[in-house]
């Protein structure tokens, strides 16, 4: 039983009484008979319990954040503040010639050693002082410059890029003495631009290979499972700071972009002290359940019970609104009451199952990463149909975002030679996901604000009993709302500006 003191605290609390010996009973429970008819019973769901910690909560040993201490991380699918369209540092004058109109970011370290040109293939190579080389063609640098011709104040192109003549060439190509940036003087003057810099660490950073090793290699680390229980205290934020410092909300938006989670904390309970909290990353997306819902349980017949949610059933992991075009970037869950023995909130890191699911079987990745799967929410004044891979791929291959919801899954579509194949890596899924190693199990109590990544981060709950009152509000925030306020947040704390 939780500690009444531990409940007062209004952090996240670690559920203690849920054993991993009842997990594959349970389990195989809720396999028959599904997350509709799963009831509270003794082990609240088949899931894994965080084990025992020395820590009582979230809130207790309040930090103060400050911008100079704030350590800067990129994320897979989130850009640097200075990645951002237009981010390049080279610049112009307005007669052409070029200076750095947006000011150097070169102190971040890149230097150039050497810079030798490929005439026949038309690329510039760049050896750094450290790191592998970069190659850049001709055509793609004066592309990417940011004369005034070329890009406006608005930091939008003017220029079409297919007026840029594929045969660009350079008459010199030359690196700052100290290494610092890359001079081009073209031969072709295009839009009255005929001479071009490039910061040096800009370069580096967009890079085609760097990148793509990069993409390979980022955030790898940074998967969690069961160990999350004891990381989460690292992750909490208080309300306060929050909402009085931008140092603070970076570090809640670089949080949620490193792991997939965020977590405000000793937050006021009330619905209106949250969803202030949740507006300072952006602004609540609406959607037919409404802006910032409340989910509770809801009789039958309801105009409002349009989902499982408003029940008191076990939910499998899931991640929200498989069904529409464009899913939720964020999801938001604030505890206005507890049920003090069940509701308790599974969390299920996707791309760990990613991983695991490539280990444990390529095949099923593989059917995985290319089966189209429709998703649909049907009600009476509603019917959302969209299509989506269950692991979403870049370029490289790279999983950068997830889509598991069995629950929304609509009619499977494929030709009879594919259905075997496809079942078999389905079954591998749910039993990766399923896996007490891969769910992390918390109890919401009030005070605790809980920001997830919903393109990575499934969520799930315990049955509970009605008579708990158990009650969440939370909403929606569009990923692009997101990154756009991390970027802007990290270019101002690059700068030393930020409050």
């Amino acid at each position: 039983m939780l500690s009444k003191s531990l409940s007062r605290a209004g952090t996240l609390l670690l559920l203690q009484d849920c054993k991993a010996t009842l997990e594959s009973q349970a389990a195989r429970n809720f396999r028959k008979s599904g997350a509709r008819n799963f009831r509270q019973s003794g082990a609240a769901a088949p899931l894994a319990a965080c084990p025992s910690a020395a820590w009582t909560g979230l809130g207790a040993g309040r930090r103060e954040f400050h911008a100079s201490s704030l350590r800067r991380f990129s994320h897979s699918s989130v850009l640097p503040a200075s990645d951002a369209a237009n981010g390049s540092n080279s610049g112009a004058k307005t007669n052409g010639s070029n200076s750095d109109v947006n000011g150097s970011n070169a102190t971040l370290g890149a230097r150039i050693a050497e810079v030798s040109v490929d005439a026949e293939a038309r690329t510039v190579e760049i050896q750094w002082r450290d790191g592998p080389p970069s190659t850049f063609h001709m055509v793609w640098l004066r592309d990417h410059d940011r004369s005034p011709a070329t890009v406006d104040e608005h930091h939008q192109r003017t220029i079409d890029s297919g007026a840029i003549p594929l045969d660009m060439e350079a008459v010199t190509v030359t690196s700052s003495p100290e290494g610092s940036h890359l001079h081009i003087k073209w031969l072709q003057e295009v839009a009255g631009v005929q001479e071009s810099t490039f910061d040096a660490e800009w370069l580096k950073r967009h890079c085609f290979f760097s990148r793509l090793r990069s993409s390979q290699s980022q955030e790898q680390s940074e998967t969690w499972g069961v160990e999350m229980c004891e990381r989460l205290p690292s992750l909490a934020v208080p309300y306060d700071q929050v909402m009085g410092s931008d140092a603070a909300l970076l570090q809640l938006l670089q949080n949620t972009a490193r792991c997939g989670l965020g977590v405000v904390s000793e937050t006021p309970h009330d619905s209106k002290s949250s969803r202030i909290a949740a507006e300072r990353i952006g602004p609540i997306r609406h959607t037919f359940y409404g802006g910032w819902w409340e989910t509770k349980v809801l009789p039958e017949g309801h105009e409002a019970n349009i989902d499982s949610a408003y029940s008191t059933v076990a939910l499998p992991p899931h991640t929200d609104g498989n069904y529409w075009e464009d899913p939720p970037g964020l999801q938001i869950f604030f505890c206005l009451q507890a049920d003090p023995k069940g509701g308790d909130t599974v969390l299920v890191d996707g791309f760990r199952i990613a991983e695991a699911v490539k280990a444990k079987d390529p095949e099923a990745f593989e059917v995985l990463c290319t089966t189209p799967l429709a998703f649909q929410h049907k009600d009476p004044e509603n019917h959302v149909v969209a299509i989506h891979h269950v692991f979403g791929t870049d370029a490289s291959g790279r999983v950068t975002r997830v889509h598991i919801n069995g629950l929304d899954r609509d009619t499977l579509l494929l030709p009879p030679a594919q259905i075997p194949a496809f079942y078999r890596a389905w079954r591998c899924l749910q039993d990766v996901m399923w896996d007490p190693a891969h769910q992390v199990v918390v109890k919401l109590v009030p005070g605790d604000l809980l920001v997830i990544n919903n393109r990575r981060v499934l969520h799930g709950r315990t049955a509970f009993n009605s008579s708990s009152g158990r009650s969440l509000v939370g909403g929606y925030i569009s990923y692009e709302d997101f990154t756009s306020k991390l970027r802007v947040l990290e270019a101002r704390s690059q700068k030393g500006v930020l409050a």
